[in-house]
């Protein structure tokens, strides 16, 4: 298996370690889909937008394309 570094910044790095999570577990956020969906969801609507997890996606693809990254890159950060 091949590694993904992915560079963040340190705010975002602090605010990810201050959540409880186990050691070996790769998951930061220990909640089922339906309930991460749901909350989401709900959090959106209360701002007055619309958007899928599939949505996010796309939009992804698109700021990666802007930025010139190549198709490689993108293709397997979008799985």
């Amino acid at each position: 298996m091949r590694l993904l570094f992915l560079h963040i910044p340190d705010y975002v790095k602090n605010l990810i370690n201050a959540v409880p999570h186990e050691r070996d577990n790769d998951f930061i956020v220990q909640m089922e889909y339906q309930t991460l969906r749901s909350k989401f969801y709900k959090l959106l609507e209360e701002r007055g937008y619309h958007m899928t997890f599939h949505d996010h996606r796309h939009l992804s693809a698109s700021v990666m394309l802007m930025l010139n990254i190549p198709d490689k890159y993108a293709m397997e950060r979008g799985g």
